[in-house]
């Protein structure tokens, strides 16, 4: 038994030997299968997360691409619009500017606007020169229209018979078909009363009266009109409230238009003339400027005579 005791004993200690070694092996394979699969796993997590990530940058960067895209059409236009309105009101302000440089011009291309035109001597001087003749010339029918008014009316009636005076009183009238006539000749012959209008910046640049020529022909000729209908009431009636407060109306006007008057003398507008006027016809005389002066202050002084009575 002790013999056999020692072999036993080597036996299992191989035997237990060589379990040891295959337990060793065996949990050495599984081990590294672990560790492997571990790898895989990881590598493949990786690729995933990498993948994604990717994915998503792209996907972000697509994104952004088309959002900037969109944002540059969208400032182009903007810009596009605010270009087309800045162009659209720049051609608005030259229009508007062509238009007012176009009448200026207008006015400014008429012969009788330059100075001298047929010998005007007036339009030849300094501005100085021309505002003191022209101021001179107003001056002298104003005095002259008050003096006519309230001292040389008087006297005359005073001398003259009454029954001459009352014989006056039907023709007054007349007076008033006359201003009919010419508030009616301011539309059949429009060109001629606007070169009676004075250009702006005339009588040495103290001229500068607002509105356009055809304007201030249309609105005086109606009051030509209106005043002159008013008057011919006095046909039926000699002391007629409408008379004499559309004589008193002409009365005004006829001072209001003399800036035209005026205008004439200066700087020898033409004024209204048939289409065959001569070329003396174009241009009067000094002597026949004055009478035109002293005409306008006898007609103030009937006027004004019908207009208190």
């Amino acid at each position: 038994m002790r013999a056999v005791s020692p072999i036993f004993t080597t036996i299992i200690a191989s035997s237990s030997s060589s379990r040891s070694d295959g337990a060793k092996k065996a949990t050495e394979t599984f081990l590294a299968r672990r560790v492997s699969r571990s790898c895989a796993s990881s590598s493949s997590s990786s690729s995933f997360f990498s993948s994604s990530s990717s994915s998503s940058f792209f996907s972000s960067s697509s994104s952004f691409k088309v959002l900037r895209h969109a944002s540059g059409i969208q400032n182009r236009r903007r810009r596009h619009h605010r270009q087309n309105t800045f162009a659209g009101l720049q051609s608005s302000s030259d229009t508007a500017n062509e238009g007012i440089e176009t009448n200026d011009e207008t006015e400014e291309d008429a012969p009788w606007a330059k100075p001298g035109y047929k010998g005007a001597w007036v339009s030849q001087q300094d501005n100085q020169t021309q505002i003191l003749v022209v101021t001179a010339i107003w001056v002298g029918l104003i005095l002259s229209t008050y003096l006519s008014c309230a001292k040389v009316g008087p006297i005359v009636e005073s001398i003259l018979p009454d029954g001459i005076f009352q014989l006056s009183k039907k023709t007054w009238p007349i007076l008033g078909a006359t201003y009919v006539l010419a508030g009616a000749a301011h539309f059949a012959l429009p060109e001629g009363f606007d070169a009676m209008v004075p250009h702006q910046n005339a009588f040495g640049g103290i001229w500068k009266l607002p509105g356009s020529k055809r304007f201030h022909v249309n609105w005086t000729g109606v009051c030509e009109i209106l005043g002159g209908l008013g008057t011919l009431s006095l046909l039926f009636d000699s002391d007629s409230s409408l008379g004499k407060a559309s004589a008193f109306g002409l009365f005004a006007l006829t001072i209001a238009v003399t800036p035209a008057n005026t205008y004439m003398f200066t700087n020898n507008s033409p004024g209204p003339l048939p289409p065959d006027a001569t070329e003396e016809m174009m241009v009067l005389s000094p002597s026949q400027h004055f009478a035109r002066g002293v005409l306008q202050v006898f007609l103030l002084t009937v006027l004004w005579g019908i207009a208190t009575g």
